[in-house]
């Protein structure tokens, strides 16, 4: 035979293979049903007891309703099958042999209006009633689907108002609610924001309009690939997101501030509460506004039909029944129909109205806020979706599975015909029921290897394969969740309709059907495989799909190899295994070979590794803490062991745990600027990362680096592998490291040459050292007399003198040769340094400054510096100033010196010298020839060229203030201070004498004089010749 023949076609894929119940036909909806998990609910608040159908079905026909209304609720998650079960009702109602004694109505949930009220109407004899049923066809038709859309704005704002009364009230019973706050304050704010100017045409084009036509048109929509779609949500989170054609700031304040401020926060939970706001009561009173569905048409209202209909019934003694698929579908007559559904046909001991009986689905929660309906229901039915354990909806999963394959296999036109040529008689309801089998039995052996449930072969699939595809579709954070449709979606269809040709080509399975991610090991065992791409696809997605996604390449050996024979493969060169026993009742092909021991037992924390490397990338799960720090932690030790920091040039620098980035992990907010990362992202598509971050935490975490244990030659190999794989990422994070360190200690180094008064030369291989690691060479220390600002900056430069040559092995540290351990330099890298010294604006990163000189170097910033070189040329610019006045510009420093020694000298000798007012002719003469002697010329040449202002000049103006040799500008004014005394003194006397000569004759007094000395000298010679006789 040929196994195509029991993949269906695509066709009947569609038409037996459906999404949503209401749309198949009866024949097809009894062969592919499965019994609900189902319990109920004692209301309003009583315990959950588990029951049956049948169970459902009995209480729903045989329960005495003494008010003559009995309402029967179906709750459950969306898409677990409520309307399903409904509509199994339905089909037990109609079934041949049920009693006249039922009118039944059955609203689908993708119906419209117009067909819900056409088939409420239905009941209604067409002779008196004719009019009536007229008169409301022509109230659904003829609508004008523009003039609708703006009605029903206007129906929605007024809706909204009456929301915005009853949570007030609300807020009133409960201040603290922050839910009612919330749900108040979008009530308000959304009509101002539907009805701006600067979107009420988007929301009335992409959103009204959309709403409008599903109340006339129906809830279906159909899809590009022929499935059903039926959505029950008329606004959405979506509906909220403005285009960027939308130009908001033409918008009013107020819209602009809720779409802001209210809307788009907190990852745009706004929107969600706006859809949550609008949904329901507010939606349904606008769309029955707007078709007016609660005013009478034809003399009668839309609940007045119900209950005349069932006053008609009470005359045949027959009862009604209405079966309601969907609830929250029918938007317009909720209300209505919630007001029929609860109307007591008994009043006063006397039954007026037949008995009605109803069946609604709605969706979970919803009973919550109905206490009209919990009251009458007093029984809430709910289809489970959350089982007693994974492994019954893994069971429910595939029995449902079994059930589509053997339909879509005999197909629509052979179901409904065994269906209707059925025994209605039997017993067995399921006997009309056949199983698809071809009569080329010829290579049955190959459809066996895929096993059987109920005698039903489950090709394409296996039992592992929809466990795993079951996983994969109805996983809700950590839970199994057993939806229906997900099953129906997710496995069948998706596998079915997109396998068939790619089975027939030898392509199964194809790209687009989705398997988990392999483990690390299957993923390593792939990646050696010598395959084409495209066939390492086909074998990764059969392996891991109908091999439950093995964790081991072992593992493989559990999937028949005639199955990679059916599937256009060779089967891989593994022992085969022992599969897992299936659950349930199932029939399976037994293991040819039995499993090996193990070898090696792993300890429960190396599983706990495992599994969480495996969540990581499987499930995308976020890295947990401690592992991804233990992988930060140990590769960096791994990696330090590694640095070859003699080739690096530079002493030991570790790289640390805050450099390693992992994706997809804690621990990424406190990331160094630059770091490694392990990989792009946690994809593995060919499990080496997984491999190799398990063993470097087995190495290092579990075996602290030990080389003692079983498999360490293993994960040596892996670690090393990473390490390698990661080295040249890891020497760019060393080498912009070495980088930082020498831009922060060469600014530091600068600016402590320059404050030391070494001249600073161009930055070039040759010039930039002799700047750098020149020895200082300080002028003398100011004198005693000197002002404080040159005693203050000799200071400064003598607290930098005792930290240069630190800062000199800083730079050092990073460009140097080093032997060994050692930490004396053997030689200078030249080309680095020049690279990497400091630009003018580079910031000095101060955390990377050793402690014990970070705080000296605290007051040695150069704008700090900048400011004291300022002050000592301010003051040694005051003091040549005041040269200049007392000596002139172009003054001989020689001839002044002498002159001002020559004027001392006469003084002394005329007696006029007072040493307590001018010191001693000695010192005097000492600062005279000081003053001669000084470098003044160089000092003031120096000066002058330092720079006045300017931020740009703080490098130069240190370093110009630091070469000034401020010690000959002292003596200068030494000199001037003290020749300004001895002028002052010579002045003072010269004044004396003139005052005691005034008015005497210079002449005579002269003359006189001179006849004195005569005398004198005549009688000296006298006295002289009297002693030689």
């Amino acid at each position: 035979m040929s196994l195509l023949k029991y993949w269906p076609i695509a066709d009947e894929v569609d038409r037996c293979i459906k999404p949503e119940a209401e749309s198949a036909h009866e024949s097809v909806l009894l062969a592919v049903h499965q019994p609900s998990p189902l319990s109920y609910r004692l209301l309003p608040n009583g315990g959950t007891v588990q029951t049956t159908e049948e169970e459902l079905f009995d209480y729903l026909v045989n329960t005495d309703a003494p008010t003559g209304a009995h309402v029967v609720p179906i709750t459950g998650a969306s898409g677990v099958g409520k309307s399903h079960l409904v509509r199994i009702v339905a089909a037990r109602l109609s079934s041949p042999g049920s009693t006249d004694r039922y009118v039944v109505i059955r609203i689908p949930k993708s119906a419209s209006l117009r067909e819900v009220v056409q088939l409420i109407l239905k009941p209604l004899p067409d002779g008196p009633y004719a009019s009536v049923k007229a008169d409301f066809k022509k109230a659904l038709s003829e609508v004008n689907l523009d003039t609708a859309v703006i009605n029903f704005q206007a129906h929605l704002e007024i809706a909204l108002a009456d929301l915005s009364t009853h949570l007030q009230g609300q807020l009133q019973d409960n201040p603290q609610s922050q839910t009612v706050k919330e749900q108040l304050a979008h009530a308000r704010l959304l009509p101002k924001f539907l009805m701006d100017a600067a979107v009420v045409d988007h929301m009335r084009t992409m959103v009204f309009r959309k709403i409008v036509q599903r109340a006339m048109a129906g809830n279906e929509i159909g899809t590009a690939d022929g499935r059903t779609d039926v959505r029950t949500d008329d606004f959405t989170a979506e509906d909220f997101i403005l285009p960027d054609s939308i130009d908001l700031e033409r918008a009013s304040v107020a819209a602009k501030q809720y779409y802001r401020f209210q809307l788009l926060t907190r990852d745009r939970h706004g929107m969600k509460v706006a859809a949550s706001v609008l949904n329901g009561r507010v939606v349904d009173q606008a769309i029955r506004e707007l078709f007016q569905l609660h005013e009478a048409i034809g003399g009668m209202t839309l609940q007045d039909v119900i209950l005349e209909i069932r006053r008609l019934l009470l005359a045949e003694n027959r009862e009604l029944i209405i079966l309601v698929e969907d609830f929250k579908a029918l938007t317009g007559i909720q209300e209505t129909l919630l007001n029929v559904l609860i109307q007591e046909g008994v009043r006063d001991g006397v039954r007026q109205l037949a008995t009605m009986r109803s069946v609604i689905a709605v969706t979970e929660g919803y009973l919550a806020g109905k206490d009209t309906i919990a009251t009458r229901a007093k029984r809430e039915w709910i289809v489970e979706s959350h089982l007693s354990s994974p492994d019954e909806v893994i069971w429910r999963s595939k029995q449902l599975v079994a059930a589509y394959l053997n339909a879509a296999r005999l197909g629509e036109a052979r179901l409904i015909a065994e269906y209707e040529s059925r025994d209605r008689d039997s017993e067995n309801k399921w006997a009309w029921l056949p199983i698809y089998s071809d009569p080329d039995d010829a290579t049955s052996d190959k459809l066996a290897a895929f096993g059987t449930i109920r005698d039903i072969p489950l090709f394409p699939f296996t039992e592992v394969a929809i466990a795993c595809l079951s996983k994969m579709a109805q996983t809700q954070g950590d839970s199994l969740v057993f939806t229906p449709r997900f099953v129906i979606d997710r496995i069948l269809r998706e596998i079915l309709l997109s396998g068939r040709d790619a089975f027939r080509d030898k392509r199964f399975p194809p790209a687009s059907i989705v398997a988990p991610t392999s483990t690390a090991d299957v993923a390593q065992w792939l990646a050696a495989l010598s395959l084409s791409f495209d066939e390492r696809g086909q074998y990764e997605r059969l392996v891991n799909i109908w091999g439950d996604n093995p964790k081991t390449r072992s593992d493989i050996g559990q999937i028949e190899p005639i199955i990679f024979d059916v599937f256009g493969l060779q089967a891989p060169d593994v022992t085969r295994t022992a599969a897992p026993k299936p659950i349930g009742p199932t029939k399976t092909v037994e293991p040819k070979v039995p499993a090996p021991p193990s070898l090696y037992v792993p300890t429960p924390e190396e599983l706990r590794l495992e599994q969480v490397l495996e969540n990581w990338v499987q499930k995308n799960e976020r890295m947990p803490q401690d592992v991804a720090a233990g992988i930060r932690k140990h590769f960096a030790k791994a990696v330090n062991d590694r640095i070859d920091y003699v080739a690096e040039r530079c002493l030991k620098i570790l790289f640390t745990e805050p450099q390693v980035s992992i994706p997809n992990a804690q621990g990424e907010g406190n990331l160094a600027s630059l770091s490694v990362r392990i990989a792009n992202d946690n994809s593995d598509p060919d499990g080496k990362l997984r491999g190799e971050l398990f063993a470097l935490l087995r190495l290092y975490g579990l075996n602290d680096g030990r080389f003692d244990y079983a498999l360490v030659d293993d994960d040596l190999a892996r670690v090393g592998n990473l390490v390698t794989r990661l080295f040249p990422q890891v020497l760019t994070v060393i080498r912009a490291e070495i980088s930082r360190r020498i831009r922060t200690s060469t600014k530091s180094l600068m600016t402590n040459s320059r404050l030391l008064g070494i001249s600073e030369k161009a930055r070039t291989a040759s010039g930039l050292p002799k700047f750098l690691f020149s020895k200082a060479q300080l002028k003398a220390k100011p004198t005693e007399n000197a002002p404080l600002a040159f005693k203050e900056w000799r200071d400064q430069q003598d607290e930098a003198l005792t930290i240069r040559d630190q800062l000199v092995d800083l730079v050092l540290a990073n460009c140097s040769c080093y032997q060994g351990g050692g930490k004396t330099s053997l030689g200078i890298d030249i080309i680095r340094l020049v690279e990497h010294t400091a630009k003018p604006d580079d910031v000095a990163e101060n955390e990377l400054i050793p402690p014990d000189i970070r705080t000296k170097l605290s007051t040695m910033t150069e704008a700090r510096l900048a400011i004291r070189a300022k002050r000592v040329a301010e003051e040694a610019r005051r003091m040549t100033t005041a040269l200049e006045t007392e000596l002139g510009e172009d003054f001989a420093k020689q001839e002044i010196s002498d002159a001002m020694k020559d004027l001392a000298d006469r003084m002394r000798k005329i007696g006029v010298w007072s040493q307590d007012d001018l010191g001693t002719i000695a010192a005097f003469n000492r600062t005279c020839e000081e003053f001669r002697a000084a470098a003044l010329k160089e000092a003031l040449a120096t000066l002058s060229s330092t720079p006045t202002d300017g931020t740009q000049q703080d490098a130069k103006l240190i370093n110009r203030s630091a070469q000034l040799d401020i010690n000959p500008i002292i003596s200068a004014q030494n000199f001037v201070s003290a020749s300004r005394k001895v002028l002052a003194s010579a002045k003072k006397e010269a004044a004396f004498l003139e005052a005691q000569t005034k008015g005497l004759d210079s002449a005579t007094e002269t003359s006189k004089i001179a006849g004195a000395f005569d005398v004198l000298v005549a009688s000296i010679e006298t006295l002289e010749s009297e002693k030689g006789a």
